[in-house]
């Protein structure tokens, strides 16, 4: 398995823990979404960018705004590590596509 799989994996498995969990459905849905489309990019099946917008910006920060969101509403332990790595992933992705990690 290739590093570029590694966040966005961890980011739709916890995201299924979310979900499997009933914790705040619309959000989870949302990291859902997007890492399912980060995976996607990630292993070639699907090919798409934006002109002038980084892909790796935009889904970092979504996964990021959204992970520290579920963190904060959760308390469930395993909920509770599903949305920190949310997060977690998140931040290193926006941090990686501003070039500063």
């Amino acid at each position: 398995m290739s590093g570029s799989y590694v966040l966005p994996l961890t980011a739709l498995i916890a995201s299924i823990v979310l979900l499997m969990q009933n914790i705040h459905r619309g959000l989870t849905l949302v990291v859902l979404a997007v890492s399912g489309v980060e995976l996607l990019l990630a292993s070639g099946i699907l090919h798409f960018g934006l002109r002038g917008l980084p892909l790796g910006l935009i889904f970092g920060a979504t996964l990021a705004v959204v992970g520290v969101l579920l963190y904060a509403r959760i308390h469930r332990k395993s909920a509770v590590a599903a949305g920190t790595l949310v997060a977690f992933v998140g931040l290193v992705q926006t941090l990686a596509a501003l070039r500063l990690g």
